[in-house]
């Protein structure tokens, strides 16, 4: 896949990988955070990031416009 991706940041206090998504709505920040939850088996979590809890939030449905760029990014991230 030859798509642009955005920089990430990952923070390890946070336990989670971070992005600004640019798009029609503006900027938002996105966060992906991988758990092992048995050996060699993960669990890939991904949404926008509250900023009033600081936590990833898999319910809401940005629609931002640069959906190939996200998933571009977030598989990066995964890899």
């Amino acid at each position: 896949m030859n798509v642009p991706k955005y920089e990430v940041t990952y923070s390890p206090s946070d336990e989670f990988y971070t992005f600004v998504s640019i798009g029609k709505k503006g900027e938002i920040v996105k966060a992906v955070q991988i758990q092992e939850f048995q050996q060699n088996i993960f669990n890939l979590g991904f949404g926008d990031l509250d900023p009033n809890t600081n936590a990833v939030n898999d319910k809401i449905i940005s629609n931002n416009g640069d959906t190939e760029v996200v998933l571009a990014t977030v598989i990066s991230i995964a890899i």
